[in-house]
């Protein structure tokens, strides 16, 4: 059977496809553009906008070159993709698959894609985001080989961290919240940006050292003091041990571990383990449950 072939142009009749002969003016300069390149030209994403504002307001006038070029190059880049899919009738990801080896569009994927799915979100966003952490100084990224925290960043991460951790110590302790519900509400309550609530908030709590979930809470330095624990799933049956912490925030999973007891500071022992498939017979605080190979990947215990 003969299967139907798809007629490609090439370059030079894409760009004579336009019919110039009858028009004046601005009319006839934007019909000698293009089309395709008038579409790449009017589209910029307003995240790379925001990012330039971002960069000026901070570095002045400094880094206007650096800024002019780089949308230059992004205006270019765009109309190199837009003609691309004319001639060959094919996305900028379609093409790169058919001109490329496996393993270098494998690379390319996952360098952005990792992140955007741990983010939950769009690879898009995740690269828009990443440029803009990069010019606040919390990151250091360089294209298509990944990205690394500052030592400015990582102040600004633990500082996230113990207010996001102590709040939700506060939500669970005070308020009487469960440990199941803390994680969302923390996440609003740690942009607050008042160092001295953090202080008297932590002195109200009594300096704790972890959260509800058996994390540890980053001291008003920075410094985390960690404690030695294994994954439950490594352990043999009649093995004594004690939960340190839960690795998992779902709130499914923390109701279901409420309900077997299995909290941070309980004592654990595993009567029995099946090799088919992983999953355990425990006692918590002399109480029997069963639990599957993924609960109990999930609690940490002490060493």
């Amino acid at each position: 059977m003969n299967l139907p072939t798809i007629q490609r142009k090439s370059l030079s009749e894409v760009h004579a496809s336009v019919d110039a002969t009858n028009r004046r003016g601005w009319r006839k300069l934007l019909a000698f553009l293009g089309p395709a390149y008038l579409v790449s030209v009017g589209y910029m994403d307003p995240g790379n906008w925001a990012t330039d504002i971002a960069g000026g307001s901070k570095f002045g006038y400094a880094l206007l070159w650096v800024l002019l070029m780089s949308n230059m190059m992004a205006l270019l880049l765009q109309s190199l993709s837009a003609r691309l899919g004319v001639v060959r009738q094919l996305d900028l990801a379609q093409a790169s698959r058919s001109s490329y080896h496996p393993v270098v569009n494998f690379c390319l994927w996952i360098l952005t894609n990792e992140l955007a799915e741990a983010m939950n979100t769009k690879a898009a966003s995740v690269t828009d985001m990443i440029k803009k952490l990069s010019i606040k100084e919390f990151i250091s990224y360089e294209k298509y080989y990944g990205v690394n925290i500052t030592a400015k960043g990582k102040i600004v991460a633990l500082s996230v961290i113990r207010k996001h951790r102590l709040w939700e110590t506060f939500l669970v302790q005070k308020l009487g919240f469960s440990w199941d519900e803390v994680h969302e509400v923390a996440e609003q309550l740690e942009h607050i940006q008042s160092k001295r609530l953090i202080e008297k908030l932590d002195e109200f709590l009594g300096f704790p050292k972890v959260d509800p979930h058996g994390d540890p809470i980053p001291d008003n330095n920075g410094k985390i003091k960690t404690q030695q624990h294994v994954v439950l799933a490594t352990l043999k049956p009649g093995s004594d041990s004690i939960i340190v912490a839960v690795k998992d925030s779902d709130s499914q999973l923390l109701k279901y571990l409420d309900k077997i007891g299995a909290r941070p500071g309980k004592k654990i022992k595993v009567i029995e383990r099946e090799e088919y498939d992983g999953s355990m017979e425990v006692s918590i605080q002399g109480q029997r449950s069963f639990i599957s190979k993924e609960v109990s990947e999930n609690i940490l215990v002490t060493a």
